[in-house]
């Protein structure tokens, strides 16, 4: 009997809802890193240098500058906060292109921390991230 109890009680309290950030941060101040943090920068990076090469043709990200905020989702119908970003990335190639890039809090591995997601539009021809990007770009 109080082994079956035990189990419910487990039960009711995993499927029980949590505050997510919009509920504790009620002011919009979200535990997201900014958009020029370091480790911000080398996540980005990162994100190129872990996709498949014939995805982006082996180009990697070796710089970040010119970086901005384009907005902050925190505090509004949405349980997840989300930090919108651009940024001029320096390429592999030589070239210049614009980086846009969403953090997310409470994405990070099982849920612990924020998560990244990067996306250069001329680089991203499989769509992965929607039409231009649309994926990490404020709506």
């Amino acid at each position: 009997m109080m082994r079956g109890f035990k189990v419910g009680l487990l039960a009711a309290m995993v499927c029980m809802p949590t505050a997510g950030p919009s509920l504790a941060h009620p002011s919009g101040g979200a535990r997201l890193p900014s958009c020029d943090a370091g480790s911000v920068q080398s996540a980005v990076a990162r994100t190129m240098s872990r996709a498949r090469k014939d995805y982006n043709d082996g180009l990697r990200i070796t710089g970040l500058n010119r970086i901005s905020q384009s907005r902050l989702d925190a505090g509004g119908t949405s349980v997840i906060a989300r930090r919108y970003c651009r940024a001029r990335a320096d390429l592999s190639n030589g070239s210049v292109r614009t980086v846009y890039y969403v953090l997310e809090e409470d994405n990070g591995f099982v849920g612990i921390g924020w998560a990244v997601r990067a996306c250069i539009p001329s680089a991203d021809k499989w769509h992965v991230y929607g039409n231009a990007c649309s994926t990490t770009r404020p709506r």
